[in-house]
């Protein structure tokens, strides 16, 4: 949509969504339930009306930097990856966190013969990485291909794609509790407000399916 600055406040029949369009414009939508699944660090701007000393305890959820990296070969030269890739222990001091084979599972994600690669790097223990310039990435990919992939030292990819995502994968730690707790209680204290999303729930795929469904059941 293009929208800026949105927010959410209460009114007098359920809840007033304002936001800027991509024109400019301040917009309102008036709504009886609104949903929010964006990630915590965001909700102190859209949500002003909560306390501080509530919304204290929701935003200071910490997210794993992760650096996400599309490699593409058009030829892999008759080699087969047949899986759906792996996840790198932390014992193998190895730069990468994981690399999956995407074209190994979905049609239409590389030309015939060829592969399409998702490294992922960075994460909890080497936020660093994400400062790496893209230089220095494209010399670990062409590495970790002979390395780690069985490649000729020779072979270079077709195709290096770098995306750095500074807030990507939430760390529920102790303290996720207190956490839980005061969503709840803004919800019983806010009707028809719902707040979703990977802030609780569960951090993958799955969890968020189930809690769509959930959230979609509640909303009808």
């Amino acid at each position: 949509m293009s929208v800026k600055g949105v927010t959410v406040e209460p009114a007098a029949q359920g809840w007033r969504v304002s936001f800027l369009s991509a024109a400019g414009e301040k917009q309102c939508i008036d709504c009886e339930k609104v949903v929010t699944t964006v990630g915590a660090y965001a909700l102190p701007q859209i949500l002003p009306f909560v306390e501080k000393e509530d919304m204290d305890k929701i935003a200071a959820l910490h997210y794993a930097p992760i650096m996400q990296i599309a490699v593409g070969l058009h030829d892999t030269g008759g080699k087969k990856h047949s899986a759906f890739g792996g996840l790198v222990p932390s014992c193998e001091k190895k730069d990468v966190l994981g690399i999956l084979f995407p074209s190994s599972c979905f049609d239409g994600r590389a030309p015939e013969g060829g592969m399409l690669f998702s490294y992922f790097v960075g994460g909890v223990r080497h936020p660093e990485y994400l400062d790496k310039t893209d230089e220095e990435i494209e010399q670990m990919v062409r590495e970790t291909l002979h390395s780690m992939l069985g490649y000729p030292e020779d072979v270079r990819p077709d195709l290096v794609r770098i995306f750095r995502h500074r807030r990507a994968i939430p760390q529920y730690d102790v303290g996720s509790g207190v956490r839980f707790e005061t969503i709840d209680k803004l919800q019983r204290a806010y009707p028809g407000l719902v707040l979703a999303g990977n802030i609780k729930g569960g951090i993958g795929m799955a969890d968020r399916i189930r809690q769509a469904v959930s959230v979609a059941a509640g909303l009808s």
